[in-house]
């Protein structure tokens, strides 16, 4: 589903709808990084906030809304890409959170 959304937005924008190998090590490689900001905000909340997963989807919402909705909600806005599209990150950003936190553990 992803790919083909993807792949259709890509073309109507006049561009390959294939990913080449350099842009998928390049997402990839975002994502992990991603995911590490989101575990390292969980584990600095963890002292104030507790852990558990309300902690985690805090984090996960807070990153959520310094990468995706400040770097994709303009291009949604300008119509490049559907609100759809846009709003599938936030499920994503929910669900990292929520594993980084069951997979953090504080060292003793």
């Amino acid at each position: 589903m992803f790919r083909e959304r993807g792949g259709a937005i890509m073309a109507a924008l006049g561009k390959p709808a294939e990913a080449s190998m350099e842009q998928i090590v390049a997402f990839n490689v975002w994502g992990l990084v991603v995911g590490l900001l989101t575990v390292w905000l969980y584990a600095a909340l963890c002292p104030r906030l507790g852990a558990g997963p309300k902690t985690a989807v805090i984090a996960g919402l807070f990153v959520w809304a310094l990468v995706f909705a400040l770097g994709v909600m303009p291009i949604v806005f300008t119509h490049l890409v559907p609100v759809g599209f846009g709003a599938i990150t936030i499920v994503m950003m929910l669900i990292a959170g929520l594993a980084g936190g069951a997979l953090y553990k504080e060292s003793a």
